[in-house]
């Protein structure tokens, strides 16, 4: 499996402004740290933000395929909640049974 570059955020601590700029993010899921990665498939960048609500790091995917990340992800932290997997019937169909 070929390392992922990550960078820490380099915006003031607490700044959302990583996450704000995304495109039409979604929520990948929560890691078992309890941080929260939201991708953006139009600019082709993760946004990881941890329990505290502060922006961990961002993730320039480049040519690389948002599964390299999960699976970086899955190995490293391992996912409590990973929703990438759902179609919109399941996420529907959990909404629905709430």
């Amino acid at each position: 499996m070929t390392t992922l570059e990550t960078q820490g955020n380099k915006a003031p601590h607490g700044s959302t402004d990583a996450l704000e700029s995304l495109d039409r993010p979604h929520t990948v899921g929560t890691d078992a740290t309890g941080a929260v990665h939201h991708h953006s498939a139009y600019d082709d960048r993760v946004v990881v933000v941890d329990a505290e609500g502060t922006i961990e790091r961002t993730v320039d995917l480049s040519d690389r395929r948002l599964s390299a990340w999960i699976a970086y992800v899955g190995d490293q932290r391992g996912w409590d909640d990973l929703r990438y997997a759902e179609t919109f019937g399941e996420i529907l169909l959990e909404a629905l049974d709430a």
